[in-house]
């Protein structure tokens, strides 16, 4: 809905949108407007106007006088009020439609318009205020091309009104409980605190509530209060999530706290709670630290990585594989990075026997081995058992030779013949 308006005096005309209306200023007929109402943003605006020749229907008017004691009160059409202008004395034309249109056109002799749809109006709310006084609202139902002269004496509708505001109930609830509240007027002034559940009475109004709670975010919400009513609200506060900052010596070591993960040095913000932190960098034995971090809190922590054990493979000659446990690891000269414990290193080399060699490793350990292969020929295979505190070892005779396949055999030969001998002597 549109308006136009001559500025010598308060004299108006409602414009509907897409409906064919004809411009009149008291007895001055003007021409056919079609006016196109839009919302851009900012406000409306109005498109289209005359020009139009004829139409198969044009809505007919009623002219609206509106006067006021006081005069001066503020004019309400539908709760629309023009800004700066529509105050008591004013006269408005308004259409007046008493049944529905379709198909509506609108044409001149080099084009047309379809107008689908055009509403019924014929009632309009009429609403009028001024400070002081109790504010009118009503209704009137207008006739085509009637005038109708609109008297609202403010004073007598004071005299005969008694408003008085009854206070309604504010309760404020949140999650969790016993956080601090603070209820605010619209102008920013504290009307009441204390701690949730929290029920206060206010005059009817609006109300800004906000709550706090240590180790807890703030949360916000506005509220209307009505008389004799009781509004709820529900705030909900989250936790205030902890920073956790992680370093490693050496750095560059990958941190894993839940499905979360950054490389040292690096910070995490997280939930409050309980976490299990494990570190690994490749090399480095794997450490895991258990921390609780409460709402807020800021840790910082360090890990200071210990190296995996490592052992330096030669053989004469080179080229033999090694295996690590049943597993392929490398061709010597080479070096493998284990874990500590108990490892068996089996190293094989075509025309050569194959050596087994046990290892008892411990955090850091640097174990070289150099080993002199023996060719297929020999009587013996080589079998060596070292522990951390041998820091090397160069082999060229069997050892542990009862470990071996040909000490087994030597080993039940033996037995066979001390049998022998004793069952000769017996006999």
């Amino acid at each position: 809905m549109g308006s136009s308006v001559l500025p010598e005096d308060s004299y108006y005309q409602l414009i509907l949108n897409s409906t064919p209306i004809r411009l009149q200023y008291k007895n001055i007929v003007g021409c056919i407007v079609v006016g196109k109402i839009f919302y851009h943003g900012e406000g409306y605006t109005m498109i289209g106007g005359g020009g139009w020749d004829n139409a198969t229907y044009i809505a007919p008017t009623a002219l609206l006088t509106i006067n006021s004691t006081p005069q001066n009160a503020t004019v309400y059409i539908f709760d629309f009020h023009r800004f700066g202008e529509w105050f008591t004395p004013m006269k408005l034309r308004v259409p007046v439609i008493t049944e529905p249109q379709m198909n509506v056109r609108v044409y001149t002799k080099y084009s047309n318009l379809t107008i689908p749809y055009i509403p019924e109006l014929h009632a309009y709310k009429i609403s009028i205020g001024h400070n002081g006084y109790p504010f009118f609202e009503g209704w009137v139902d207008l006739k085509p091309n009637e005038t109708l002269i609109l008297n609202v004496d403010l004073e007598l509708l004071k005299e005969a009104v008694t408003v008085k505001k009854e206070e309604g109930v504010l309760e404020v609830l949140s999650q969790p409980e016993n956080a601090s509240i603070t209820v605010k007027d619209a102008q920013g002034r504290v009307l009441g605190s204390g701690t949730s559940p929290l029920s206060i009475a206010l005059p009817p109004g609006f109300y800004i509530i906000s709550a706090f709670m240590e180790g807890y975010g703030s949360a916000v919400k506005n509220a209307t209060v009505f008389s004799n009513k009781t509004t709820r609200i529900y705030l909900e506060l989250n936790p205030t999530p902890a920073k956790l900052s992680i370093e490693s010596s050496p750095s560059g070591a990958v941190v894993l706290v839940e499905d979360r993960k950054c490389t040292t040095p690096c910070n995490l913000t997280i939930p409050a709670g309980d976490y299990n932190i494990t570190i690994r960098k490749e090399g480095f034995i794997d450490e895991s630290k258990r921390v609780i971090l409460n709402p807020g809190e800021e840790v910082n922590l360090t890990f200071n990585l210990t190296p995996k054990p490592r052992v330096i493979i030669k053989t004469i000659p080179s080229g033999a594989v090694v295996a690590v446990d049943r597993a392929e690891a490398c061709t010597t000269p080479c070096n493998v990075t284990l874990d500590p414990g108990k490892h068996i290193l089996k190293l094989d080399l075509d025309g050569y026997k194959s050596e087994i060699v046990v290892l008892h490793l411990n955090e850091g350990d640097v174990v070289p081995i150099n080993i002199e292969l023996r060719p297929e020929q020999d009587a013996f295979n080589n079998f060596t058992d070292l522990t951390t505190t041998q820091k090397g070892i160069t082999k060229t005779q069997p050892t542990n030779l009862e470990t071996s396949n040909y000490g087994k055999l030597l080993f039940i030969v033996g037995i066979l013949a001390l049998l022998m001998i004793a069952l000769i002597k017996r006999f």
